[in-house]
């Protein structure tokens, strides 16, 4: 997983799961979307999404909350569109 932020948008690239995401990234992921110019998550370039991926969306999306902000999330992929509906967290994501 990389994540690379520019501007107000944070792009999460590569494959996003249990095997590409370790505490160090999930870390650095958490301090940029925590930055009060992050607005938008965006999702396009992301090449696989398990698991992983749903739980940093919710780490993003209790972030915002507690700073009174939203997030909007931009090219979910349908795996992971798939997966928030399975886990019933998709009322909860916006996009």
């Amino acid at each position: 997983m990389n994540v690379e932020c520019n501007g107000g948008v944070v792009a999460l690239q590569a494959a996003v799961t249990m095997g590409t995401v370790d505490a160090e990234q999930y870390r650095r992921f958490c301090r940029e979307v925590a930055d009060s110019a992050v607005h938008t998550l965006d999702l396009a370039a992301v090449s696989r999404a398990d698991s992983a991926c749903a739980a940093l969306l919710l780490a993003a999306m209790r972030i915002k909350k507690a700073q009174q902000q939203t997030l909007k999330l931009a090219h979910m992929p349908a795996d992971l569109r798939m997966l928030t509906a399975l886990y019933e967290i998709d009322p909860w994501i916006t996009e």
